[in-house]
This record gives structure tokens, C-alpha cells and sequence, in this order.
């Protein structure tokens, strides 16, 4: 009777586990495949229900209308065989150092504008694949919680009218027809080193981690880009 149950239990748990990851509908990967971040201007789309009105999507781009009124709603779809859980598991190991100091798991979204002070920039080069990040300024971030009983999706959104409002609001005020965005999706941890303390940190100049001493300041883990998307305003 005994194993009877704990087979039972481990069903119901298995069962729960695939309704949490296919829960999206599979016309995102249809129409999408993996390794994206839709985008769009009417709402955040739904995990269950695909509709691809809410998208302005031409030539590999997303489009938005320009000026205050733009707003930027999001669902990435991660790569084929990759769960926001793995893919958190991966920074976790990548970065144990700091994950005794763990604060918070979050999901983060970067974003990059192809102008600055409401000119362009000159000489942008565009990245070429998922893994590359743009090199012509710094991103603006974005984040939100990531909990445990979504470890199993395949897929998270985000809408503006949500955690984006504080972070992304002056770029999507300013655009201008022609401007450009470059939005990644990414995972990872909130972590606070003590001041004092040996904090492991990424050195951009020599590509690797360094130990450095931690000024006690909140840091952040965060994953390679999972999906990516190019946005143009109209």
C-alpha cells in the first residue's frame, strides 16, 4: 500500500511538472521556434493562448509606434530543451561563489537603443547570434521575480504596465520613427556580498572571473542570453 502511494504521488508530481512546461501553447514554437523575445504593444501575450494579431513582426523585427504612447510587452520563448530551471541551475553553478549571499532568483530582460539623447548612435554594429551582446553602451535592465513553481516553463512574460514601467519608460517616451532596440532575456540571482568579504566578479577586459573585495554593494548572477529580439519604432 506504501508504494502504492509513493507511485502515486510520483505521477501526480510528474503529471504536474509536464502541465507546468506545456502549458504554452504550441503555436508560439510554430510560428516563433525557441531563442526569442516577442514583443509586443498590446499586452503581455498569454502562456495559453497564442494570438498573432498582438504582433507587428516583419523582416526579423518587431515593430512599436513611436513616442509616449509605445509601450513594451513582452514573452520570451527559450531554446529548444532549455527551462527558466535549467538554465538557473547553470548560473547557480557557474557562480557559486556568490550564491551563498543569495538574495533573490529573477528573470531579466536588457534592453539596448540604437540612439542616444534622441540622436543615433554611429558605427552600431548588430549582433549576429544569441550569444553575442551589443558593445555600443551599457543596457537598461528590467526584472522580475522568478519562483519555483515556474522552474518547468519554457516561457516568461513580462507587461509594461508591470515591473517595466520604472526601468524601461524613457526610452519607449523618447522613440522616434526609425530608432531601433535590441532586447535580450536572461536568468540569474540577486546576491550581497558583505563589505569586506571576497566577492567573485566578471572582469569584461579579461573575460573571466576574478576575486575582488566586495564593497557590500547588491550584485547580480545572470545567465547568456536566452532569447533576443530587434524592435524598429514606426
Amino acid at each position: 500500500m506504501k508504494k502504492l502511494i509513493v507511485l502515486s504521488l510520483m505521477v501526480l508530481l510528474s503529471a504536474v511538472s509536464v502541465f507546468a512546461q506545456d502549458d504554452l501553447d504550441p503555436a508560439y514554437a510554430k510560428n516563433f521556434g525557441g531563442g526569442i523575445v516577442l514583443i509586443s504593444q498590446t499586452g503581455c501575450p498569454p502562456r495559453a493562448k497564442f494570438d498573432m494579431s498582438m504582433f507587428d513582426y516583419r523582416d526579423g523585427k518587431f515593430f512599436l509606434p513611436a513616442g509616449d504612447q509605445a509601450q513594451l510587452n513582452v514573452r520570451a520563448l527559450l531554446p529548444q530543451g532549455v527551462t527558466l530551471g535549467s538554465a538557473l541551475e547553470k548560473v547557480k553553478k557557474d557562480e557559486a561563489a556568490n550564491l551563498q549571499h543569495h538574495k533573490e532568483d529573477l528573470c531579466f530582460y536588457k534592453v539596448w537603443s540604437s540612439y542616444d539623447s534622441g540622436s543615433p548612435i554611429e558605427n552600431i554594429k548588430w549582433p549576429a547570434n544569441l550569444k553575442e551582446l551589443p558593445k555600443w553602451a551599457s543596457s537598461t535592465d528590467g526584472y522580475s521575480s522568478l519562483s519555483p513553481d515556474i522552474y518547468g516553463w519554457v516561457s516568461a512574460g513580462m507587461s509594461y504596465e508591470g515591473d517595466f514601467r520604472s526601468s524601461f519608460w524613457s526610452i519607449m517616451g523618447s522613440s522616434v520613427p526609425g530608432q531601433k532596440l535590441y532586447v535580450t532575456f536572461h536568468v540569474g540571482f540577486e546576491y550581497q556580498v558583505p563589505g569586506g568579504q571576497v566577492e567573485s566578479k566578471w572582469n569584461d577586459v579579461l573575460q573571466k572571473f576574478e576575486n575582488v573585495t566586495s564593497t557590500g554593494m547588491i550584485g547580480y548572477a545572470c545567465s547568456e542570453p536566452l532569447a533576443a529580439a530587434t524592435v524598429e519604432f514606426k
